[in-house]
C-alpha cells in the first residue's frame, strides 16, 4: 500500500512539474514575443513597424491593430494604448477610417487607400482597450469605424445584398488649372474599390456582434447577420466545400480567383464563434487540410500552411500568421485536434532569437538562386518589392496609361509595372527566372499624353534621408540583366546610370546593350562597367535604369519584359562576398520578423480569439 500511494505522489509530482514547465515555456514564448513588438514602436510616433530586418518601414494598419490586441494580452498595455492614441490621430477626417498603411517614423500615408478590413481589425483593437480601460473614447472610435463599414454595405436586396464593398483609393493627379500658380498642385479623388472580399466581411462581422454586445443597438446584429447570410449563401462553395474569396467584380458578381483560401476558412469560423449567433458558419477546415504542407527552417522540419493555397505559387512553405488562426479555428471547432499541438510546436520553432516570428519561410524559387553566383550581387529579381539592396523600382516618364483606364480594364491591359502570377494574362514564358518579372509597356491609346520618354528606374540602396545609399560595384565586371518582348520588330532599350555627385534625377550615361535590339526570345544583355567609369563613378553609385520610349525608337503599345538584374563579377572570382542563402520572396519566404505572425503566435499560445473584443 505505501508502494502504490508512492508511485501516486510521484506521478503526481511529475504531472506538476511537466504543467509548471509549460507554463513557464508559454510565459517564456509570449514575454519575447511582446517584448520585440513594443521594440518595433517607434519612441515619437508611437506606430509599430510592420518588419524587422528589411528596409521597410511601413506601419500597416491591419499590424497595428492585431499589435494592440497582442500587446495588451500579453501584459503591454501601456505600449497597445500609445500605439492606438497614434492612429487616433491618423484618421481621415472626412471618413473617419485608416488608410492601410503609414510611414513608421513620419506617419505619412504610403498606401492610399481605405480598405474595410484594416479598419474593422482596428475598430476591434480599439474595443480591446474600451473593455480594459474603461476609455470611452476608444468606443466611439470603434463605432465610428462600424459606420465606415455600414456605409459600405450593400443594401440591393439582390445576391450581393448584406456583403460589405471592398472601400476606397486615392488617387493623386496634377491640378492643371492651378498649375501656373502653384505647380506641385494636386487634386484628389476617393473612388470605391469594385470588389468585395470574404475576409474583410469576417471582419465587419465580428466588428459589429462584439458593438451590440457592449452597447445593446439593434442595428449591429442585424448587420452582422445579413453579412453571415451572404456569406454561407453566396460565397460557400457547395461543391468544394469551401468559403470563396469574394467578388473581384461588383458590378457582375464575378467569384474571385485570389490565390489564398486560408483565411476566407479561419476568419469566418473565428468571426462567427466570436459572434454568438444561432445561424451557424459553415465549415471550409476540411478543404483546407488537404493544403497542409511541410518545410525546412534551421535544420528543422515544420508542419503548418502556406499563404498562397492554389496556382503556380503555390509551393511548400509556412506561413506563421494564417497556421495561427488555422490553430486557434480548429480549437473552436474541435476540428483534428491530434494535430494542433504538431502545428503550434512548429510555430514556436520559428521564434527567432530577438522574440520576433517571421512572416513565411519555405522553399521558393529555386532557379533565381541558382542563376548566379556567390561571387555576383543581385540587383533585383522582381520577386518583392523593395528590390534586393532594399531600393525602389519605379516607372518614369509621360507615356504611361492613367489609372482610369487600367482600373476600368480590372488591370487586364498591359501597362508599366510588376508583371504577376495573379493578374489576368499572366504566362511563364514571360518570366525568366521565379515567378514575376517586370513590364514596361511604351505609351498605349490610354496615354493622355506621349512626349517620347519613358524609363524604369532602380534605386540601388535605401533612402537615407532625401538621397539614395550609395553602391560600390568597382569589384565588378558587368550589368547584367534579361528582356524579351511581344514587338515582332523587336524593341530598343539603353541602360541608365547614376552615381551620388549629382543633384540632377537625369542619368549621366547611357548606354545601349549588347545585342543593341531585344528579341522575342529571353536574352541576356551586358554593359561592361568600365565603358562608364570615366562617366560614372563606380565607388558610389546609386541608380541604374532602362530607357524603353519613344525617345529610344520604340513603337506606341511596345510591350518588354525586363528580369533578373544583378552586378556579375569577373571570370575565376571565387570570393563570397554577395552569397545569399535565398532571395526574399513575398509571400513565400519572408523570414523577417514580423508583426502578423508574431501577435497571431501570442493569439495561439493564449487560446485568444482577437475577434471577441475581450
Amino acid at each position: 500500500m505505501r508502494e502504490r500511494v508512492g508511485f501516486l505522489c510521484l506521478a503526481l509530482l511529475f504531472m506538476t512539474n511537466r504543467q509548471i514547465m509549460c507554463e513557464e515555456q508559454l510565459a517564456g514564448t509570449v514575454e519575447r514575443a511582446a517584448t520585440w513588438l513594443a521594440g518595433q514602436q517607434h519612441p515619437k510616433t508611437r506606430l509599430i513597424r510592420s518588419f524587422s530586418g528589411t528596409l521597410d518601414k511601413n506601419a500597416v494598419t491591419y499590424d497595428q491593430a492585431i499589435a494592440i490586441i497582442a500587446l495588451a494580452h500579453a501584459g503591454r498595455l501601456k505600449n497597445a494604448e500609445r500605439c492606438a492614441n497614434a492612429m487616433l490621430a491618423l484618421r481621415d477626417a472626412d471618413l473617419r477610417a485608416w488608410a492601410d498603411a503609414y510611414d513608421w517614423a513620419t506617419t505619412e500615408v504610403t498606401t492610399p487607400a481605405y480598405a474595410a478590413g484594416p479598419n474593422g481589425w482596428m475598430g476591434m483593437a480599439l474595443l480591446t482597450l474600451h473593455r480594459l480601460t474603461g476609455e470611452t473614447r476608444y468606443l466611439a472610435a470603434a463605432e465610428e469605424a462600424a459606420q465606415f463599414l455600414q456605409s459600405l454595405q450593400d443594401n440591393s436586396g439582390g445576391p450581393a445584398d448584406g456583403s460589405i464593398k471592398g472601400g476606397y483609393i486615392e488617387i493623386r493627379r496634377p491640378d492643371e488649372r492651378a498649375a501656373k500658380s502653384d505647380p506641385d498642385a494636386v487634386t484628389v479623388e476617393r473612388r470605391p474599390f469594385n470588389w468585395t472580399s470574404t475576409e474583410h466581411c469576417a471582419d465587419a462581422m465580428a466588428l459589429f456582434s462584439a458593438l451590440h454586445k457592449l452597447t445593446g443597438e439593434e442595428e449591429y446584429p442585424t448587420d452582422a447577420a445579413r453579412i453571415l447570410g451572404w456569406l454561407n449563401n453566396q460565397m460557400w462553395d457547395r461543391v468544394a466545400q469551401n468559403y470563396r474569396p469574394g467578388y473581384s467584380n461588383n458590378a457582375t458578381r464575378e467569384i474571385s480567383q485570389f490565390s489564398e483560401r486560408l483565411d476566407s476558412q479561419t476568419w469566418t469560423a473565428l468571426a462567427a464563434s466570436a459572434s454568438g449567433m444561432r445561424i451557424d458558419i459553415n465549415n471550409g477546415l476540411p478543404w483546407i487540410d488537404s493544403y497542409r504542407c511541410r518545410a525546412e527552417h534551421a535544420g528543422q522540419r515544420l508542419t503548418g500552411f502556406a499563404k498562397v493555397t492554389l496556382g503556380v505559387r503555390a509551393t511548400p512553405s509556412i506561413w506563421t500568421e494564417g497556421t495561427a488562426g488555422y490553430v486557434l479555428a480548429a480549437r473552436r471547432r474541435n476540428h483534428k485536434p491530434d494535430s494542433i499541438a504538431e502545428l503550434l510546436d512548429s510555430l514556436r520553432k520559428t521564434q527567432q532569437q530577438d522574440g520576433s516570428v517571421p512572416y513565411s519561410i519555405g522553399v521558393s524559387c529555386p532557379d533565381v538562386t541558382e542563376h548566379f553566383t556567390a561571387s555576383d550581387l543581385v540587383v533585383c529579381t522582381f520577386e518583392s518589392h523593395p528590390n534586393c539592396l532594399g531600393g525602389s523600382v519605379g516607372v518614369y516618364g509621360n507615356s504611361e496609361p492613367y489609372w482610369e483606364a487600367i482600373e476600368s480594364a480590372s488591370f487586364g491591359v498591359p501597362y508599366s509595372w510588376y508583371y504577376e502570377p495573379e493578374k489576368p494574362g499572366w504566362k511563364r514564358e514571360n518570366v525568366h527566372t521565379g515567378f514575376q518579372s517586370f513590364r514596361l509597356v511604351n505609351g498605349t491609346k490610354m496615354s493622355r499624353a506621349n512626349n517620347g520618354w519613358a524609363s524604369l528606374g532602380i534605386d540601388l540602396g535605401p533612402q537615407e534621408g532625401k538621397r539614395t545609399k550609395p553602391l560600390d560595384v568597382r569589384p565588378l565586371q558587368f550589368l547584367e540583366f534579361w528582356g524579351k518582348t511581344e514587338n515582332a520588330a523587336g524593341a530598343r532599350v539603353k541602360v541608365l546610370f547614376r552615381d551620388s555627385h549629382t543633384r540632377s534625377t537625369m542619368p549621366q550615361s547611357e548606354v545601349a546593350p549588347d545585342p543593341p535590339v531585344i528579341g522575342g526570345t529571353w536574352q541576356r544583355h551586358r554593359v561592361e562597367l568600365q565603358r562608364i567609369s570615366r562617366r560614372v563613378d563606380l565607388q558610389k553609385l546609386v541608380h541604374v535604369g532602362l530607357a524603353f520610349g519613344k525617345n529610344v525608337g520604340n513603337e506606341e503599345g511596345t510591350v518588354i519584359y525586363v528580369d533578373d538584374f544583378a552586378f556579375i563579377a569577373p571570370p575565376g572570382d571565387q570570393t563570397q562576398r554577395f552569397r545569399k542563402e535565398m532571395p526574399a520572396v513575398m509571400p513565400l519566404h519572408w523570414p523577417y520578423g514580423s508583426v502578423a505572425g508574431t501577435a497571431w503566435l501570442i493569439f495561439a499560445e493564449l487560446d485568444l480569439n482577437p475577434f471577441e473584443c475581450r
